[in-house]
């Protein structure tokens, strides 16, 4: 869809997962054992016939650029379009609100054919397109679409959206019992988003572009766009791990990853996982790679993990590489990768605060 150009925006992903993000981005935080959370927004905008993708680093994005590289594992590896990490610009006064990235890389912007820029983050994860958003907002000739969804209990901190009889955004405050909220998600018309970028261009560093939209809803034209189906918000290790486990019954496994709606993620050769005869496993997601001695109940194991007979695992998230040694005891937690459990370890968490242990920087360890 070459009148549209997509921008995954990570300045204005703020959320912290403790030390999940103390070295990353929150883009690249893994999710679901195989995928990192940008694999949905990627895929969401090729899905939606987007090719031109601009990535909006903020800081930590390290293993953001390794994971996304070139693009290729997204088919974004082409002449025209493609993929493009844009890093922040650093001033003396800290750092910056998005409204400045989107005024600092204006040239990139302006070289595009598109109209139109379709802007999401990291944090609202679904496996859908954006087809109905981009129809409706260029039908309604709207200067803002936002996409929009119903809350949960789980998301009682999202924004709301009021709307007026003509279906025109008339407010956005703290979220409101039955009110739609606001995803992250949003399509503007390019000439409009100049205007707003260029007439606040003194304005003090921290200056958000969604706040921007907010201030002006009375002079813009904003509408709304339902998402339909599936979509949880990662904002805290707890709305993380509360997710991750939540995939662990097959109706919601399926409800995000539908039969015929790959997410496409950066590809990894790793042998079949390899099962002992002393491992029980019970309701659990088990990565290629992994060698499974112990038991491991109701938990998720992303690749190369490996898990000695003796130990045991619960209710827990295991990241890549790491190994969980005879005699270690890990209930309710997140274990980053390349970590180590000793015989000793003895690691219990709570279902509603999980105990998270950071990543160790080390050689990664390699299943025999």
């Amino acid at each position: 869809m070459n009148n549209v150009m997509g921008i995954i925006n990570l300045a204005g992903d703020n959320a912290c997962l403790s030390e999940l993000t103390k070295d990353r981005c929150l883009a690249a935080v893994p999710f679901a054992a195989r995928y990192r959370l940008i694999d949905f927004s990627l895929t969401n905008l090729i899905r939606s016939g987007i090719n031109n993708i601009a990535i909006f680093a903020r800081k930590n994005y390290r293993s953001l650029i390794a994971h996304v590289g070139n693009g290729a594992d997204w088919e974004l590896n082409k002449r025209h379009g493609g993929l493009y990490v844009l890093p922040p610009f650093w001033e003396e006064n800290g750092s910056l609100g998005d409204l400045e990235f989107f005024g600092y890389n204006w040239d990139y912007i302006e070289r595009s054919m598109a109209d139109h820029l379709l802007v999401t983050g990291s944090s609202f994860i679904a496996n859908t397109d954006y087809l109905d958003l981009i129809e409706r907002h260029i039908e309604q000739k709207a200067d803002v679409t936002l996409l929009s969804a119903y809350s949960s209990s789980s998301n009682a901190k999202k924004l709301a959206i009021q709307l007026d009889l003509d279906h025109s955004v008339t407010d956005i405050a703290d979220n409101l019992s039955g009110e739609p909220i606001f995803t992250g998600v949003f399509i503007i018309k390019k000439s409009c988003l100049f205007d707003l970028v260029h007439s606040n261009k003194q304005m003090v560093g921290g200056n958000f572009l969604v706040d921007t939209i907010w201030e002006n809803l009375s002079s813009l034209n904003v509408r709304t766009a339902a998402h339909e189906g599936y979509g949880s918000f990662i904002e805290s290790s707890v709305d993380y791990f509360r997710e991750n486990i939540a995939l662990l019954d097959p109706n919601n496994y399926f409800r995000l990853f539908q039969p015929g709606k790959n997410v496409s993620t950066k590809i990894s050769n790793y042998k079949p996982a390899k099962f002992e005869k002393t491992a029980n496993v019970n309701k659990s997601i088990i990565s290629s790679g992994c060698q499974v001695a112990g038991n491991v109940e109701k938990s998720m194991l992303s690749r190369a993990v490996i898990v000695e007979e003796g130990s045991t695992i619960k209710n827990s998230i295991i990241l890549d590489h790491c190994r969980v040694k005879s005699g270690a005891y890990i209930e309710n937690a997140i274990i980053d990768k390349y970590s180590v459990l000793s015989t000793e370890d003895i690691i219990i968490g709570k279902s509603d605060d999980p105990h998270v242990i950071g990543k160790i920087d080390k050689t990664p360890v390699v299943p025999e």
